[in-house]
């Protein structure tokens, strides 16, 4: 198991967003935010065992990833599989 990443950042809320728009799919947020307590504010991924094995990595736009993953789950889960 790796982890992936790359070099942008988003909020989970941003990339609520983005999925939603990929979907057409309406996204709601409550009213008020209640943060984990002890939750981190910022989370970074080690990509060092990935490059250690595979070499250096080569990146995709993050909205093109979404919107891979999101077409690659489509088939995965569309009727007549």
């Amino acid at each position: 198991i790796y982890n992936v990443g790359g070099h942008s950042t988003t909020t989970v809320a941003a990339l609520a967003k983005l999925i939603g728009r990929i979907t057409d799919v309406p996204v709601v947020f409550p009213d008020e935010a209640n943060p984990l307590a002890g939750a981190p504010h910022d989370v970074r991924l080690d990509m060092s065992r990935h490059a250690a094995e595979f070499g250096p990595p080569t990146f995709v736009e993050l909205e093109e990833g979404v919107r891979r993953t999101v077409e690659w789950q489509k088939g995965l889960y569309s009727p007549g599989r």
